[in-house]
């Protein structure tokens, strides 16, 4: 993602950017010249399944928690530091409500920004941003409630 605008500016060339570059210039910190603004604490990931019959996902991970959104299916999140390996998916634990909800907006806000179209309609924003979404101890429970 930061290959393209690292090149571009190594080779003076940085007005050549067509403007949907999503990552930054690597030079400022290759150099040990100063940011001119914070760098940034999360990285979001599209896929869209094509191999697999249209399972689609969309992925925030920042240095302690990987979110994993799955608009078909069970959502997951793995606290990094404790599970490296991302074994144990934490997305329907109570204690994890508070940075789920703060994940699911951040990567919404990003979606939009960067025009997927996937966030376009109300169904999806309300699985993103007012946590409409089926999780492992609903469905196994059978409430619907959430």
């Amino acid at each position: 993602m930061d290959l393209p605008p690292t090149l571009l500016s190594i080779l003076g060339l940085e007005l050549c950017n067509p403007g949907h570059l999503q990552g930054k210039s690597l030079l400022p910190l290759l150099t040990g010249e100063g940011l001119t603004e914070p760098w940034r604490d999360a990285v979001v990931s599209t896929y869209n399944g094509q191999q697999f019959g249209l399972y689609t996902q969309r992925m925030i991970r920042t240095r302690q928690w990987k979110y994993i959104w799955n608009p078909t299916d069970i959502d997951e999140l793995y606290q990094l530091q404790s599970d490296p390996g991302e074994l144990n998916n934490v997305v329907s634990e109570a204690e994890h409500a508070g940075i789920l909800q703060e994940l699911r907006a951040r990567l919404y806000h990003q979606l939009k920004a960067d025009g997927d179209a996937l966030v376009s309609n109300q169904w999806m924003q309300r699985q993103l941003l007012g946590g409409a979404k089926l999780n492992d101890s609903q469905r196994t429970t059978g409430s619907l409630k959430g």
